[in-house]
């Protein structure tokens, strides 16, 4: 397999397709494999072949088959919220999201306390990719901390090798927006999303979080975007999202 393509055995493309299990598509295409067309010829019955969604046509009955379109939003969350599918005693990120919307998969995660940018799609194939460290997707956000934050404590964080998880931090973009007595500001930008890793950092050399709010995931900007509310991607935002890891957007999406 080609990077940067993704193929679909087309038992595996029927079911999907068609909403139905890969044990019915299996059956359907074993025991009426007539009523299959591919690319113009009669299915052979190679359940092994495999099927470019963007590029090969499947018929049913006359009918061509699609890959279900993705969907794909962007939340601006609010304090208080868990990012989680159900919590029996948090509110939940899906508590902001209307029900056709709440079959969404959240793309990693930000703590009760933390605002901001959060994406959410039932593509499956791009969740893991995002988050994966390798492909070094940056994020933004806007740190607010308790006292003042000198250049040189900030530094140690740039550096990296504040031990979280048990692993060192990578080495990051950070700088002081504004100095107070009392407050802090920082824009920070990173690779990585350990568990409370900001927090965590930002408590090691002394100077705890008040205040954190995710502005970029990538190639995506909050924006404007009201807190507590949603709005769907952009065909052109998905695109950028799925060529940063290598998936090619199908061409129904």
């Amino acid at each position: 397999m080609r990077r940067g393509k993704t193929y679909y055995r087309i038992n595996a493309f029927v079911a999907k397709s068609l909403g139905i299990s890969r044990r019915k598509a299996d059956s359907l295409l074993k025991t009426q494999p007539w009523r299959v067309r591919v690319n113009g010829h009669k299915f052979d019955g190679n359940l092994s072949l495999r099927i470019d969604p963007n590029k090969d046509e499947v018929l049913l009955d006359g009918n061509r088959l699609f890959l279900p379109t993705s969907r794909f939003i962007m939340l601006n969350k609010p304090r208080g919220y868990v990012t989680s599918v159900s919590d029996p005693y948090n509110k939940t990120v899906m508590d902001l999201l209307p029900k056709s919307l709440r079959s969404l998969k959240p793309i990693g995660r930000l703590d009760r306390n933390t605002r901001g940018l959060l994406l959410l799609t039932d593509d499956g194939r791009i969740i893991h990719p995002l988050l994966h460290p390798k492909y070094k997707i940056e994020k933004e956000y806007i740190v607010k901390v308790d006292g003042k934050l000198t250049d040189m404590e900030l530094d140690r964080i740039r550096k990296g090798g504040i031990v979280v998880e048990n692993k060192p931090s990578l080495p990051c973009q950070a700088r002081l927006i504004k100095v107070g007595i009392e407050e802090s500001e920082v824009r920070l930008t990173m690779v990585e999303g350990k568990k409370r890793q900001i927090r965590k950092m930002f408590a090691f050399i002394g100077h705890p979080v008040r205040d954190l709010i995710r502005i970029r995931f990538g190639p995506i900007k909050l924006g404007k975007l009201p807190e507590g509310k949603y709005r769907h991607l952009t065909k052109k935002e998905k695109e950028k999202l799925y060529s940063l890891v290598g998936i090619p957007l199908c061409s129904d999406t």
